[in-house]
């Protein structure tokens, strides 16, 4: 049986919604949720990016049997950790927002026909290599983990260092983010508002500041090269 990402994703928000619904009880819930998957932030940012009040994530999904998609993710995990070896107060930051989510389906050979829905899922910077062995974590539990830490902040990065590390994905792997989203808000009645967001980085970056850490991040990696090119010119002299 064929499952596609899609499906995988779709489920993941019906579900999210569902947890997250049946937390405020009708309280005044506002937050953004943008499905970036095939659009040009999905290279920048990641399938799905999810603000509420005081917290952020964001999600990348991927099928087990996918191995092109998956050296894709490879390449951007490895620019990912080069950056944050150079912003390291970063990296826990990064462990609390940023999620690589593989699921599959696996015959149970114990009962003929059955198929079984998996899933593994781990912070992003801790995801590769893959292995052949890597740990099953419970869709529905993360969900409702999500959820839960949603509603109720537990994170111990602050709004401002979350923004900080989504601006510095932003600048990653593309010149910048292209594609509009949407605010909902949850009002006490139980009914749904949404905004206009002309681009989903509004709420964190300015034009000025998109730029200047473009140039930071351009300073950086030149520095980095210098560094291996003298590296390397001592090897040759020794």
């Amino acid at each position: 049986m064929k499952l596609y990402e899609n499906v995988v994703i779709g489920n993941f928000l019906y579900g999210l919604g569902f947890a997250i619904g049946h937390r405020v009880q009708g309280d005044v819930f506002p937050s953004i949720v943008n499905l970036l998957q095939q659009t040009p932030d999905d290279v920048a940012l990641g399938d799905l990016l999810f603000e509420a009040p005081g917290m952020l994530w964001v999600f990348e999904f991927k099928l087990r049997e996918n191995m092109e998609g998956q050296k894709k993710e490879e390449k951007r995990h490895a620019e990912l950790k080069a950056q944050l070896d150079l912003l390291p107060e970063l990296y826990n930051v990064s462990r609390e927002v940023h999620w690589y989510i593989e699921t599959d389906v696996t015959k149970d050979h114990k009962i003929g026909t059955k198929q079984n829905f998996v899933s593994c899922i781990e912070p992003y910077i801790d995801a590769f290599p893959r292995g052949d062995n890597e740990s099953e974590r419970d869709f529905a539990d993360f969900i409702n983990q999500v959820a839960s830490e949603t509603v109720t902040p537990t994170a111990s990065a602050t709004e401002a260092e979350m923004k900080a590390y989504l601006a510095m994905l932003a600048v990653l792997h593309t010149d910048g983010v292209r594609s509009g989203g949407l605010v909902v808000k949850m009002l006490p009645d139980g009914t749904l508002h949404y905004a206009d967001l002309v681009s989903v980085t509004e709420l964190y970056l300015s034009r000025e500041k998109m730029i200047e850490m473009r140039q930071e991040l351009a300073v950086q990696r030149e520095q980095e090269r210098q560094k291996s090119l003298e590296r390397d010119r001592g090897h040759e002299l020794g």
